[in-house]
């Protein structure tokens, strides 16, 4: 990106006056032969390096009464050019190059058609008017300070990374200008303000010293600084180019970050493996992660570790961070999740045979936003084989009727893992129980399981072949024959059942309920900030069951799904099993929806409430709420009232 974000000065506003200058008139001979003839006073002229309004005496031999002569010159940075009886009168922009320029303006006149030229020739500028002093720099921001010899000169002072500048094709300091210009003035009119004082308000332009912190710097990638002073228009909208374009570039590298050692050891059994990273010298907090060969993250062995790369680990966690901060996340709280500190110890099932890189740095707090600040140290190790397994499994299904099953799967061993997976018979490819086995572990994510699996599941589509597959698995290696158990649901009926109401309960600070239960409340603590608070609700059925469905929308998405639709979408996304947490925002009106299934699976109703609201000025006691969370064996802790998570990998491909 090239635009980024300064430190914010609000300044007033000064103007700069271009100086003007003027030659004497040469006396001149008119023609004897009646001819039309024009002369110049002089035929040549010196304009200084900052430009300026300019003019030259001219007189007119044998022309015709009233008619003056037309200047005409075919470089932009001549202008305004005009002419009264006895004198044309020119603007010469400021000279953006450090190196003199020249050109001519020609007269025109009827009857004259031999050119009458002027040669305009402009210094270069000798004196520097800007210093630009790099003052500090590190992986992602530098400062400078700017010191311009006029003091009362408005000047522009931006940055950009080089790759813009090739990919926007700026080659000239009129490009650049142009592009600053148009940049600049969109800004302004989206905002509705004059322009030179809206750049002097947002740290675009600047009068004198000024010390300037540039943000969006990376490793390896230059950085172009430039200034140039600017003449306003008289009212504001407008400016012109007053000198030239002084700049200068900035690379960071590796050398200005923390070169910190991390004792990185693993044992490796199979295709388990127990990491243990151990920082040297450093307390603070740091990043570790790891990535298998063949991945896009992976970097060889065989490799030295550049700039280059660095530099894109750096952008990789810039992204990952921007991601949370846009939730709303503190940048403390994601260095809390995270990050680790001190000896950090982790034991995890891997891919088996398998070559990977890992890598640590530290993190630090820069400007409220967790950084790298330490050049990525990296070690490879590789995971162990795998054996076959004689684990066997017994598959049940039972109460299998619409929308509803429940499965039981029963392995022979407890101590060994397994995955289970049920998906339409449909999507299941032809082939033989290997060929299965090898399709489901490409395409399909893979959960665990140890021991009895015990599964209800009620997201069943009715009058639908499923097939429900079990194999053994670890660390990404089949270890046992394919298990397979199919079976098709009933027709879809009346519903023996309905949703009597939803309660609810509001609003409550989720800071508060983090002071006493951080642990189960931290990821919504910064709710408060953020206009959000909690609220718990929870559905009475006629008929007691474990399946039903509720939610709350916003009245815009009531309007938008329809009543199919919300059905469709709490079915798919809103199972609970009792009272649930929910989140809103203040004084957005809501209006909670809710459906409920019988004992086979036949969908009730949809259930509406009124139209509600909650602001968080109005909040209860956090006593009262985790009052209804007393028995945690019947209750949901979901924020956003998500999908639960479940050991048994379903896929109904609606």
């Amino acid at each position: 990106m090239r635009r980024l974000s300064l430190v914010k000065v609000i300044l007033p506003i000064a103007l700069v006056v271009a100086m003007v200058g003027c030659e004497e008139e040469a006396p001149v001979t008119p023609p004897e032969d009646g001819t039309t003839r024009i002369e110049y006073a002089s035929t040549e002229i010196e304009v200084a390096a900052l430009g300026g309004d300019y003019s030259m005496g001219y007189v007119i031999h044998n022309g015709i009464d009233g008619i003056k002569p037309v200047p005409q010159a075919n470089v932009p940075w001549i202008k305004n050019m005009r002419a009264d009886e006895s004198n044309i009168y020119f603007t010469v922009d400021a000279n953006p190059y450090f190196e003199g320029r020249s050109t001519k303006i020609d007269l025109k006149y009827p009857g004259v058609d031999v050119p009458v030229l002027l040669t305009v020739s402009q210094a270069a500028v000798e004196e520097q008017m800007f210093a630009i002093e790099l003052v500090d720099k590190d992986v992602s921001t530098c400062t400078t300070k700017i010191v311009p010899q006029d003091a009362e000169m408005i000047y522009v002072a931006y940055g950009s990374s080089v790759d813009y500048m090739y990919e926007m094709g700026i080659e000239t300091p009129e490009a650049l200008f142009e592009d600053d210009f148009n940049y600049f003035n969109a800004f302004a009119e989206k905002y509705e303000s004059v322009l030179v004082p809206f750049m002097l308000a947002n740290n675009f332009a600047h009068i004198g010293q000024k010390s300037v912190t540039w943000a969006g710097l990376s490793i390896g990638n230059p950085f172009v600084i430039y200034v140039y002073g600017i003449t306003p228009s008289e009212d504001n909208t407008s400016y012109e180019i007053a000198t030239p374009i002084y700049h200068i570039i900035v690379t960071p590298t590796s050398e200005d970050m923390l070169h910190i050692d991390f004792e990185m050891s693993y044992e490796i059994n199979g295709a388990e493996v127990k990491h243990t990273v151990k920082p040297v010298d450093w307390t603070g907090a740091y990043y570790y992660e790891y990535f298998p060969e063949g991945s896009n993250y992976y970097y060889p062995e065989e490799l030295e570790v550049t700039d280059t790369y660095i530099g894109s680990v750096i952008s990789d966690w810039q992204q990952f961070m921007d991601v949370y901060l846009n939730f709303g996340y503190s940048g403390g709280a994601i260095m809390d999740m995270a990050c680790s500190r001190g000896t950090y110890t982790k034991s995890e099932v891997l891919l088996a045979n398998t070559k990977y890189m890992a890598q640590a740095y530290a993190i630090e707090l820069v400007n409220g936003v967790p950084e790298v600040v330490s050049v990525p140290q990296i070690t490879y190790f590789t995971t162990g084989d795998v054996p076959q397994s004689n684990m066997t499994f017994d598959i049940a299904v039972e109460n299998c009727y619409v929308r509803v099953a429940d499965i039981v799967i029963t392995p022979s061993t407890d101590d060994e893992p397994y995955c289970a997976y049920l998906l339409p018979k449909v999507h299941v490819p032809e082939g033989s129980n290997e060929d299965i086995a090898d399709w489901l572990l490409a395409n399909l994510s893979s959960k665990l399981t140890y021991g009895t699996l015990r599964e209800h599941v009620n997201d069943l589509s009715p009058e639908t072949e499923y097939s429900l597959m079990v194999v053994g698995m670890f660390g990404g290696v089949i270890t046992t024959e394919l298990y397979r158990y199919d079976f098709t649901t009933e027709a879809a009926g009346e519903a023996l059942n309905s949703v009597v109401r939803v309660d609810i309960g509001g609003p409550y600070s989720a800071a508060e309920l983090a002071e006493v239960d951080p642990e189960t409340f931290a990821d919504v603590a910064m709710y408060d900030d953020y206009g959000y608070y909690i609220m718990w609700a929870e559905m009475i059925t006629q008929e007691p069951t474990i399946d039903m469905f509720f939610h709350h929308y916003e009245l815009s998405k009531i309007v938008e799904l329809g009543n199919e639709g919300i059905v469709a979408d709490l079915l798919a996304k809103y199972p609970s099993k009792g009272v649930t947490m929910l989140s809103g925002r203040n004084d957005i009106q809501f209006v909670m929806c809710g459906v409920a299934m019988d004992s086979r699976g036949n969908v009730s109703d949809l259930w509406m409430s009124d139209p509600f609201s909650f602001n968080l000025a109005d909040k209860r006691p956090r006593e009262e709420f985790l009052a209804k969370f007393n028995n945690r064996t019947t209750s949901a802790y979901k924020p956003l009232a998500a999908k639960s998570e479940s050991s048994l990998v379903f896929y109904d491909v609606k």
